[in-house]
C-alpha cells in the first residue's frame, strides 16, 4: 500500500504498538498531512526546520542540534 491509502497506516500503527492519537505525523503535502489527521495522528506540515523546530518545542519535545 502507498499512502495515502488507510491500511498503511494501520500497519505503521500495528508495528509500533501505539494509538494513532500518540502519533505526530510529519509530511510536506498537505494531502497525506489530511489523511494522517483523519487517520487520527497529530500531524505537522513540513516547510521548513525552523517551523518544525517551532511545533516540536511547543509540543515539549527538545530538539537538540
Amino acid at each position: 500500500f502507498l499512502k495515502p491509502h488507510p491500511a498503511i497506516y494501520q500497519r505503521a500503527l500495528e508495528m509500533i504498538r501505539l494509538p494513532a492519537s500518540d502519533v505526530l505525523y510529519i509530511d510536506d503535502r498537505s494531502d497525506l498531512i489530511e489523511a494522517g489527521r483523519q487517520f487520527g495522528f497529530q500531524v505537522h506540515r513540513f516547510t521548513d526546520p525552523a517551523d518544525l523546530r517551532a511545533d516540536l518545542e511547543t509540543r515539549g519535545i527538545h530538539v537538540i542540534s
